[in-house]
């Protein structure tokens, strides 16, 4: 059995997409989808996407065939510039596996013509124990023009989230394979060198792209969860000023509670509310497209800037001081979806945390704190700011990384108070290593959470400055 990504040739384009797209199956009404099923894949409400046995499970069913595609062409090509786009696919698929000794080795069913990366659970008949699983390159042939085992167990049930690169500067193709269940780093499982420009000039431009599966007696099913495409990685910087930003003009994702109003500045949470019956409100502003801060040819980190003001609104009666918190985030996540976590932030994320939570036995606030996170709900680093994010105020915050020196610096300023910034942590890191744990690029958000709507964040502004210091 197996599954692949496919990159293939159509021909009579009607039209050419270029942006990126995010679908979550389960969640998605069926007149929304903006993809085809084909074979055997079904949708149903609520479900993800089955490619292929719709959970029969038997050895006399003939081979099941199924995929997924996007249902307009991607331009990835330059044509003007010969040169071609980076991208990054990500999705998560779940192995449904009955009982082990049913594996069996399958064909792929792509297209004769595609640029194809497969992943192969064959067993060897004559060795019926589960041992290797392969990763394979196809180009226009049934025959790979690359084959590597994976330091990955491909022979069990289980849900997992494959990420594919393809660096389109340095002509690179980058492969990450994850247990969804489990917190380690994603494997890279391959790292090849190909000319996907030339492959696409080849065959005239646009191409669709889609996952496919076969299951040859019906042995296991693959379940489609999600999908997350990005072409373009980001490099240059950007200055948003919300309350003088058209809807349409955005460059930013809202998640959660978030919420945007013209000539307003973004709400995180609460939208205005306060109502201590109100459950916890969690919300998120991203910027749509990953930034490249890691040059992976110089294996070298670039220096960055986030500047952003954010206003606490605490109302002035109804809530006692006990329902503050918990506080905002800054975060860099290969992810793009933001989590129920006590600051709202991705659960794989580097994340600076700004902490206004109150201790219920000691209701008089006191201390506010400043922590770092990486990939987990436990701070790696947390000390205590000389500065009250208690009180109802207007406060600039600015993040500042030094990839030269490894160093990361944070500063708070009440805009209405003409102060100095405060210093309020100055931590040695090495983003560096977080980014090429991760894959590479890295989207950039802020996320707020109200534990029962006592306050608001309202976010005015954001600034974001990449600086290569070599």
């Amino acid at each position: 059995m197996g599954f692949l990504v496919v990159f293939l040739f159509w021909l009579n384009l009607i039209s050419v997409t270029e942006g990126n797209f995010d679908i979550d199956f389960p969640q998605l009404e069926f007149g929304e989808r903006k993809v085809d099923l084909k074979g055997d894949a079904m949708f149903v409400h609520n479900n993800p996407v089955e490619l292929v046995c719709h959970g029969r499970h038997d050895a006399k069913v003939k081979a099941s065939y199924g995929g997924i595609l996007y249902n307009t062409p991607y331009k990835l090509w330059l044509m003007n510039e010969n040169r071609s786009l980076s991208f990054l696919s990500e999705f998560v698929i779940e192995i449904v596996v009955p009982t082990p000794h049913e594996l069996v080795r399958t064909p792929f069913g792509f297209p004769s013509e595609s640029f194809s990366i497969a992943f192969d659970n064959r067993i060897d008949p004559s060795n019926p124990i589960p041992t290797d699983t392969y990763v394979s390159v196809f180009r226009d042939s049934l025959f790979p023009n690359i084959t590597t085992t994976m330091d990955f167990n491909l022979h069990i049930a289980q849900k997992i989230k494959v990420q594919i690169v393809y660096k389109g500067d340095e002509q690179n193709l980058l492969v990450f394979v994850k247990d969804v269940d489990n917190y380690k780093f994603p494997s890279l499982v391959l790292n090849h060198s190909v000319d996907l420009g030339a492959y696409m000039l080849d065959h005239g431009g646009p191409m669709f792209i889609g996952i496919s599966a076969v299951s040859k007696t019906c042995a296991e099913t693959y379940k489609f969860n999600s999908w997350k495409f990005r072409v373009k990685v980001t490099e240059g910087n950007f200055d948003i000023d919300f309350p003088q930003l058209e809807f349409g003009e955005r460059k930013v994702d809202l998640n959660g509670d978030a919420m945007f109003v013209h000539n307003n500045p973004v709400e995180l949470v609460c939208h205005g509310r306060h109502d201590a019956k109100v459950k916890a409100s969690y919300g998120g502003i991203l910027y749509n497209t990953p930034y490249k801060l890691w040059l992976m040819n110089e294996n070298r980190s670039l220096s960055f800037l986030s500047e952003f003001v954010i206003e606490i609104v605490v109302p002035t009666s109804g809530n006692k001081p006990t329902d503050l918190g918990n506080g905002f985030a800054f975060f860099l996540s290969p992810e793009h979806e933001l989590v129920r976590t006590p600051f709202g932030f991705p659960s794989e994320s580097f994340s600076i945390a700004f902490d206004n939570w109150i201790d219920p036995s000691n209701p008089i606030p006191t201390d506010t704190y400043v922590s770092v996170f990486r990939d987990s709900l436990f701070p790696n680093i947390t000390t205590t700011m000389d500065f009250n994010l208690h009180i109802a105020q207007k406060i600039k915050v600015q993040i500042v990384y030094k990839g030269d020196e490894q160093n990361l610096l944070v500063f708070v300023k009440d805009v209405d108070n003409y102060k100095f910034p405060s210093l309020v942590l100055n931590h040695s890191v090495d983003l560096g290593a977080y980014m090429l744990d991760h894959g590479g690029p890295m989207f950039i958000g802020i996320s707020a959470v109200s534990k029962t709507c006592a306050e608001t964040y309202k976010f005015d502004s954001w600034k974001f400055r990449v600086k290569d210091c070599s």
